[in-house]
Order: structure tokens, then sequence, then C-alpha cells
């Protein structure tokens, strides 16, 4: 077997066990002609009364170079990219990819052709995307179906989209920071992976090793997780020295990959051991979270636990108070340092307290 097959087969495994996630990059949408859409939206638009108005270097996102541009510009530009997705006709390998089972996809690009391609083949599917606004998604993410979360926003969502520097920035300081807008069960498939498959990304781009170390860092220290790269993306071993994983290499076109992938997925071995997506244990998530010291991420798990299982008792809702409360102190600055690393210890203990009580509950 060569290197390449053999990279290929360590993705299907992980793939088996519901444990690889796909990154689709700003360069990756791609139409019927092969052709690539966020090409044609920049031609389109530099052809266009937007030339001098839009700073074309960030590949699928069309920032107006200046810092307060006119609303009536915005909107303009909300209806003309619309329009350019709309007219777009997407690649079949959309269709190939819906039929992957990956446990999330990360999309650096506001279209829904992945959307639309999962509706066509009738597969489940949590959709969200990040936006300022936050609340993407009524429902929260069931453990049992793949996600798919547009970071760059949703273009049938003028507000998501990012379309400033002040938007912009806005957006890596969000994703960079302890409160960031992604969805807990999405974070606890990241935390879960061992395999991120990235497509259509040029990883020399300032940008990119953020958000990558970011996703990455949700792990933990001790967590080992590979990247697998294919000839779809801009990358060199100078590329490979900014990130925190080590990157396998597969000398395909993202189509290709895509195209073999599919075909390994088909065989009776693979059909013979595959989990759509394995459940998560959401209890285990939880201790997860507290040992990477995301005490509040931890309690809201726990609490939708309890709501999933229709449990009638209130010590989550005495838990969360009273992390409210040791959150108001901090604040305002009236609890010591010793004091709070006490009242801290004592809230995780309390909640791996209720963590044993309710899964010997549910064991019953």
């Amino acid at each position: 077997m060569s290197l390449q097959d053999s990279n290929l087969e360590l993705c299907v495994n992980y793939l088996s066990e519901g444990k690889c996630i796909l990154f689709l990059g700003p360069q990756f949408a791609i139409d019927q002609e092969e052709a690539k859409v966020h090409e044609k939206i920049r031609t389109h638009l530099q052809s266009s009364s937007f030339k001098e108005k839009l700073d074309f270097h960030y590949d699928n996102l069309y920032i107006f170079n200046q810092p307060k541009p006119r609303t009536g510009d915005k909107m303009r530009l909300h209806i003309e990219l619309k329009k350019q997705y709309q007219q777009a006709e997407p690649h079949q390998v959309y269709d190939k990819l819906a039929e992957i089972p990956f446990s999330a996809i990360i999309s650096c690009s506001a279209d829904g052709f992945l959307k639309d391609a999962y509706e066509r083949k009738k597969k489940p599917l949590h959709f969200c995307y990040f936006s300022r606004k936050g609340g993407t998604s009524e429902e929260p993410a069931q453990p049992d179906m793949p996600i798919l979360y547009n970071i760059f926003g949703y273009i049938r969502d003028e507000d998501s989209l990012i379309t400033t520097y002040e938007s912009f920035f806005r957006f890596i300081i969000s994703v960079m920071g302890e409160e960031q807008q992604m969805p807990l069960e999405l974070r606890n498939r990241i935390v879960e992976a061992k395999i991120f498959v990235f497509m259509g990304f040029d990883f020399s781009r300032w940008y990119i090793p953020l958000l990558v170390h970011k996703l990455n860092s949700f792990k933990g220290e001790e967590s080992e997780t590979t990247g697998l790269v294919d000839k779809g993306n801009v990358f060199d071993d100078k590329a490979a020295s900014f990130y925190p994983i080590e990157m396998l290499v597969v000398e395909e076109e993202s189509i290709d990959t895509i195209e073999a992938l599919h075909t390994r997925l088909q065989s009776p071995e693979f059909q013979a051991q595959a989990t759509i997506v394995p459940k998560t244990d959401p209890l285990k998530a939880v201790k997860t979270l507290l040992t990477q010291d995301k005490l509040e991420d931890a309690v809201i798990l726990l609490k939708s636990v309890y709501e999933q299982y229709q449990v009638e008792d209130d010590s989550v809702i005495l838990l969360e108070a009273r992390l409210n409360g040791y959150k108001e102190k901090q604040t305002k600055g009236t609890i010591s340092l010793a004091d709070g690393a006490v009242e801290k210890a004592k809230i995780i203990q309390t909640v791996l307290d209720i963590i044993k009580e309710l899964a010997e509950e549910i064991a019953a």
C-alpha cells in the first residue's frame, strides 16, 4: 500500500468511528465547470461599480475598503452576492460529500451548497453559522447527526456576512476569545476528533493558522490529532511550521480525494463497521470541559442533559445560580483570589457529584 493510500485509509478508519472533521476553506467552492466560485464572483465585482470600493485580498470575503461604508452600498453588495451564489451551479461533488460521514464540517464560505446537498440526499444535518448577533439555530445539535457550521456566516442572512474591516476583526476576536460563538456540541466533536481534513485553504494566509490553533485548542495539550491536506490546498513545509498538528499529504486534487473516500466508503468492509455518527457521551463531555477549565460550558451542557432526560431535580438549577453568584463576585471584585479558588473547587466538585448521581439514574 502506498503512503497516499495509507493516509486515505487512516481517514476512512476514523470516519467509521465518527472522529473525522472536514474543514472547507475559502477557496473550495466549485461549480459544474470545476471553476472556483469565489474567483468568478471576484471577477464580476471587479468589473462592476464595486471595483473601487472593495478590498479583494481576503479570498471569498468581499470587504469594503472604507472604515464606514454607506448602508445603501452594503445592502446592494449583499443583493449582488446573493444573486451570484444563486446563479452558481454547484459541482456534483457536494452530493458525494453529503454521503461521507464526517462528524462535523466547518466551512469557511457563506454559501449553502453543502446544506442544499444534504437536503437533496435527504440526509439528516444540523446546520448553523456564525453571526455577530448569535442564535443561528433554534434547536441544540443532536448527538446522532452531523453538524455543518458556516464560520463566515450565511448568504441568506445579511446580518451574518463579513463585509467590513470592523466585522472581520470582530469575527477574529470572537472566534479567538473565551466566549466564542460556537455550538457546544461542535466543540465536543472537535475534542473527540482524530483527523482534520482540509480542502481549499491557502495555509500561508495569516488568519488561517489563528483559526486552526483556536479550534485545536479545544482538544487540550494531551490530545493528538492529525491533519490531512490534498493538492486543493496551498501548502508547503514552511506553511506546515505554523500549525499545531502533523499534516499528512495526499497528492490529489480535492475532487479526486472526495471521490476516493466516497468509493472506499461503499466497500462491504466499511459498511459493516461504520456508524453514521456515534453518540457522544454527554456526561463524559462535561468532564472533558472541566479538565479544560471551561466550567461555565460544563454547567450549560449538564443542564441540557437534565432537560434531555427530563430529570425532576433542582440540583442543576441551584448549581447554575451558585455559578452565577461566583461570577458576579469575580466581576465586582468582592471575592479574594484564595476564596475564589475555594468556591470554584466546590462548584466543580458539585458538578462531579451530580454527574455521578445522574449516571446512576440513567443506568437504572
